[in-house]
């Protein structure tokens, strides 16, 4: 049996077309990455540890964010959500979301989060002022306003997913911002 010149190359193209042509390294690694890690159950002490360091002693650029996250080892998702750019990583680390002003880590909710996330406000903003979550405008359960800046508040956060899944956030706001 004698192949027809190129077929070989057309056979090629033809299940090249099958596959997604701009798949690129962010999406192929993201593609990999199993559905509970998108959201995972993170330890209390990882979840505090990830939001100190992307969201308060990390840099506050959000290139030189992104550039940090990377060489963390996570990738960002396809679309921004509410204009925040969010990073995943596919192990049990929380998930990291910012934009300009802003800038939070959240993970399925476990025990021990809240009584950490406390102590750590304490140990990291002494100064810090607790205020009615209600004046915030959403449904943060605490909100602190920080020391560093007049206008900066951190708030801890629960939304349900559905089911018996339920999602625990702490954003920092830094000033010019809204929660």
């Amino acid at each position: 049996m004698r192949l027809v010149p190129g077929l070989p190359l057309i056979l090629t193209m033809l299940v090249a077309g099958c596959v997604e042509p701009d798949l690129g390294p962010d999406a192929a690694e993201l593609a990999n990455i199993r559905k509970s890690n998108i959201v995972p159950k993170s330890s209390a002490s990882a979840f505090v540890k990830t939001f100190d360091k992307f969201c308060v002693t990390g840099p506050a650029a959000p290139a030189a964010k992104e550039a940090l996250l990377r060489d963390a080892g996570y990738v960002p998702l396809r679309a921004p959500i509410n204009g925040a750019r969010a990073f995943v990583s596919d192990d049990r680390r929380p998930a990291v979301a910012f934009s300009d002003r802003s800038c939070m880590v959240y993970a399925r909710s476990r025990t021990g989060q809240t009584n950490r996330v406390n102590r750590y406000m304490r140990a990291t903003f002494p100064q810090a002022v607790a205020l009615d979550p209600a004046t915030a405008g959403r449904s943060f359960e605490q909100v602190w306003q920080v020391s560093d800046s007049p206008a900066a508040l951190v708030g801890s956060s629960r939304h349900n997913d559905g089911g018996n899944r339920t999602r625990f956030a702490l954003s920092y706001f830094r000033p010019g911002s809204r929660p």
